[in-house]
């Protein structure tokens, strides 16, 4: 059967993809790995990842180096092909372009294109392979009920009772993973939500969302709902505050106060749950993820971070460089403590009160 999900993300991330060129042409990445790795283990990380890494990762390593650089070969040897065959292709859109100018267009990037997916394919496989292999044991580091799939069962609909859910018509949910820290079950996902503008020739699709959700079941009732959006400036906050069925919490940090907007239907507790520690790792978050926006909220027994990002955070490092995956690793460690950190913040894993 047809992975539909894995053509669509092959066919999304083509154009990036021609960022392989000048490695095909100058024989970058052909030489295997064959030397040392250090990590960058987090101060408050009760244990170093490189005893994990030796057990369960480095003997992936050496299979993976021959398969990465196998695949780099064979791109290139398709790449030297491609430059003939699209000369070709550009000479028969042109001439189709006489006779229709449209059909020419159409002839000619579908031919590159399809040249190309051609072309990146061995190195897509192998990336894609990574991924499948490599990041559970990456994961299970942090426990053994960590789980990741390159899809998973979080759906968008199930967290809209959070309230900060933007309007979309279509979701596309990839790379997911699951476990517990302290008790506290969390999920995460990374999203990308688009909504349907516009009508006619002006109708167009519009990304709202992009990036990751953490789900973190806490084991206590939250009394009310609190939420913690981007400021939108002095218009915007005004507008949400005429039609925001929740009142807006006066905070006394002018850090987090130039960066968020508080919204909560019960003061007292929004006080308890924003305290400084907390305001503090909401900042470095925002600030780990580029300041592009994290929004939360407290509601039931459940706490929602909202990531916006533009980056892809679960992708496979370059195929031109060694199959150490420490890049790939470091980043993880760097997020998932920043993660951990908000439950030890939040006290999430108790069950008394807050």
């Amino acid at each position: 059967m047809v992975d539909v999900r894995a053509l669509i993300r092959r066919r999304n991330n083509l154009a990036g993809n021609f960022r392989a060129v000048p490695g095909l042409a100058f024989g970058r990445g052909l030489v295997p790995f064959t030397g040392a790795v250090e990590f960058k283990d987090q101060p408050d990380a009760p244990r170093k990842f490189a005893p994990h890494y030796e057990q369960f990762i480095r003997p992936r390593v050496v299979e993976f180096e021959t398969s990465r650089v196998a695949a780099v070969k064979s791109s290139r040897t398709r790449f030297f092909f491609f430059l003939p065959l699209a000369v070709l292709v550009v000479l028969a859109a042109v001439a189709l372009a006489n006779w229709h100018p449209q059909v020419g267009l159409a002839v000619g990037l579908v031919g590159l294109f399809g040249l190309w997916a051609w072309v990146y394919w061995p190195i897509g496989s192998y990336k894609s392979s990574v991924k499948e292999i490599i990041y559970p044991e990456i994961f299970k580091f942090f426990g053994d009920d960590y789980v990741y799939f390159e899809d998973g069962p979080l759906s968008v609909a199930s967290l809209k009772p959070s309230g900060i859910i933007p309007s979309y018509d279509n979701s596309h949910v990839e790379d997911y993973v699951k476990g517990s820290y302290k008790d506290v079950g969390l999920e995460l996902t990374e999203a990308k939500l688009t909504e349907e503008r516009g009508s006619g020739k002006n109708r167009s699709t519009v990304t709202v969302f992009r990036g990751i959700f953490v789900l973190f079941s806490a084991n206590k009732n939250f009394s009310g709902q609190t939420i913690v959006r981007k400021d939108s400036g002095r218009i915007g906050n005004w507008l949400r505050d005429k039609f925001n069925k929740l009142e807006n919490v006066a905070l006394e940090d002018p850090k987090f106060e130039k960066k968020f907007e508080v919204y909560s239907d019960d003061q007292i507790e929004a006080r308890y749950l924003l305290t400084p520690s907390f305001m503090e790792r909401l900042l470095t978050l925002s600030d780990l993820f580029r300041g592009s926006g994290v929004q939360c909220s407290f509601y039931d027994n459940r706490l929602l971070l909202m990531i916006a990002s533009t980056h892809d955070r679960f992708e496979t490092g370059s195929a031109f460089v060694p199959a150490t995956f420490v890049d790939e690793i470091d980043t993880i460690l760097e997020e998932m403590s920043l993660i951990f950190q908000i439950v030890d913040t939040l006290k999430l894993n108790e069950r008394t009160g807050l």
